[in-house]
């Protein structure tokens, strides 16, 4: 799918989505706010340009035309007058798990090599918490926040697009149960995942608990209580001395033992942070708000304090020497990998614990199984109205109409092997003409405040002369995730 924008003020035409086509073009045409939309659809026509209007829909307030025409791509944007470009690429957004990851590998570095040149030997504990937090620093950059999947929104999307289409089906027809694995039935004889492929979905499940929490847990233990001290101090603690067995396993640099015992508690708490679930039927409390909203940045506080405190041991009261016999000096690098530390803490402090992601493949299976069921006719607006309400239903994605609307009949081809390429709509003379009703994908906390929101008498009029527009549409998009 190729993009291009227009840069002409007084275009009527604002975006040119295309899709690949064998032939000619397969174009999304956006018209732009307050268009002349039968002087556009005349330049269309054209003699010129040949191209026609399969259906159309609204998208965001402004009407979007589906194409075909026998142009080639360049040839079509030209007739439209030109000026048209491709979007300037998306600044990176900030990704604070990858900084995070980034600062702290430089850190852990220093740490390591702190641990190599102490004053006095090898320091293991600090070598074992370095090494451990470089593993769990790749975690932090490949994987990022843990990806849970979004069973509820995408529940809540099936039922919503069954309850639009319940009006169009055809008698003695059903549509797929929301409870279905659509996607699963057309991946039923597909090879099996190799291990390492299972593999890394656990870990991408899973990247925070893995990596922030399980291999710098270990970390923070080894160096809090140092591996050397284990056995005295399970000897002690199976003869029931408690306090013995503490005393006996912990690491005597005050300071370090400190550290080690803040991040054990730090990562402690951040085991129980939840990620938000918006469609989530249950009851929301005020335990979910907490562990949703103040527990991970609660422990990234407490991580930040405990690596504050390496740094001030590094500076003020460790030593390195860089031969045996050499001149010691104030351990810089454990001071200055300390720092690092806080540094990234204070990013994690801004990082999501994990967010929810809706099985796009699963809801496009259900969505293409549930239109293939409607009457062939009038599929191409179904289609069209279909992947409007999914790109504003997903506005934070930025999903273009053009991929969702090809991604449909892509499915419906495919699968079902109903071909859209050379739809037409329904006839003006058909008696049984329909009615177009877009998908009104809402959450339900925001119907009450939003609902009876109507369609204007212009935007109607942009819908195609030989199709009709239900015109009262409730609700507003949710947001997305």
């Amino acid at each position: 799918m190729v993009m291009f924008l227009s840069s002409n003020p007084d275009s009527g035409v604002a975006k040119v989505e295309f899709s690949p086509s064998a032939q000619g073009n397969a174009a999304y045409i956006h018209l732009a706010t307050g268009a002349d939309e039968v002087a556009v659809k005349q330049l269309l026509s054209s003699k010129g340009i040949g191209q026609t209007v399969v259906t159309q829909t609204m998208l965001d307030g402004h009407a979007v035309l589906v194409t075909r025409g026998p142009l080639s791509q360049d040839g079509l944007l030209n007739m439209l007058g030109g000026h048209f470009a491709p979007p300037a690429p998306e600044p990176q957004g900030f990704e604070p798990w990858k900084w995070r990851g980034k600062l702290s590998i430089v850190g852990q570095s220093l740490q390591l090599a702190s641990a190599k040149f102490s004053a006095k030997g090898i320091d293991a504990p600090t070598a074992i918490f370095a090494v451990s937090n470089l593993m769990a620093n790749g975690t932090n950059i490949v994987f990022g926040a843990e990806k849970a999947q979004d069973v509820h929104q995408l529940r809540f999307l099936k039922e919503h697009f069954n309850a639009q289409m319940q009006a169009y089906l055809p008698q003695g027809e059903s549509l797929p149960s929301p409870d279905d694995s659509r996607a699963a039935l057309r991946h039923a004889n597909d090879p099996r995942k190799g291990l390492v492929e299972q593999g890394q979905d656990f870990i991408r499940r899973n990247s925070v608990r893995i990596g922030e929490i399980g291999l710098r847990y270990f970390g923070a233990f080894a160096l809090a209580f140092p591996v050397k001290n284990w056995r005295e101090s399970a000897d002690k603690l199976a003869h029931g001395n408690l306090l013995g067995a503490y005393q006996a396993g912990k690491n005597k640099d005050a300071l370090s033992h400190q550290a080690g015992m803040a991040y054990l508690v730090g990562k402690s708490i951040a085991l129980t942070s939840k990620i938000p679930d918006p469609y989530d039927p249950t009851p929301h409390t005020l335990l979910d708000t907490i562990r949703e909203k103040v527990v991970f940045r609660l422990s990234s506080v407490i991580e930040g304090f405990a690596a504050f405190s390496i740094a001030l041991n590094g500076f003020t009261r460790r030593k390195i020497k860089f031969s045996k016999d050499g001149k010691e000096y104030p351990d810089v690098l454990g001071g200055v990998g300390g720092m690092l530390f806080t540094l990234a803490q204070g990013i994690r402090y801004f990082a999501p614990f994990g967010t929810k992601v809706v099985d796009m493949e699963e809801l496009n299976a259900h969505m293409t199984d549930g239109l293939a069921r409607m009457p062939r006719d009038r599929l191409p607006q179904l289609v069209a109205d279909a992947a409007a309400s999914i790109v504003e239903h997903f506005k934070e994605k930025h999903l273009e109409f053009g991929t969702v609307y090809s991604q449909l009949a892509d499915g419906l081809q495919q699968y079902h092997g109903i071909d859209l390429s050379g739809a037409q709509l329904v006839a003006a003379n058909d008696a049984a003409r329909f009615v177009a009703q877009p998908l009104v994908l809402d959450n339900p906390a925001q119907l009450a405040a939003d609902a009876g929101r109507s369609v204007t008498a212009a935007q109607a009029d942009l819908i195609a002369p030989n199709t009709h527009l239900e015109t009262e549409r409730t609700g507003a998009h949710s947001m997305a995730v």
